[in-house]
């Protein structure tokens, strides 16, 4: 059985995607494991809903791209000023988990 890495990070990892009515969302990623990705958002009028696909999802670590692709939105915490989410990532065209490209961010 493959073991699962997860990013956890307060910072240097970036989601940057398309909304299903056009915006583009930027996002800091607060956790990042091949299904999932959680992340929080920032700004008055932009709306994501439940099983909202994401497309063009791009994840950045510290510049690097990890993640293209689609993302399926799984759940949201709407928090005054921001919205914390949580999407499947569903298609995989670029996923690199090599520990090189994660880094220090890799929780074992």
């Amino acid at each position: 059985m493959e073991a699962v890495r997860t990013v956890t990070s307060a910072s240097g990892c970036l989601l940057v995607c398309r909304s299903s009515e056009g915006y583009e969302v930027q996002a800091t990623v607060l956790r990042l494991s091949r299904p999932e990705v959680v992340f929080e958002v920032y700004g008055p009028g932009l709306f994501l809903r439940m099983s909202e696909v994401l497309e063009e999802v791009r994840i950045f670590l510290e510049d690097r791209l990890v993640y293209s692709g689609r993302a399926v939105v799984s759940n949201l915490v709407n928090v005054g000023t921001m919205v914390v989410c949580e999407a499947r990532l569903v298609s995989v065209l670029v996923m690199l988990f090599a520990a090189k490209a994660i880094g220090s961010f890799v929780d074992a």
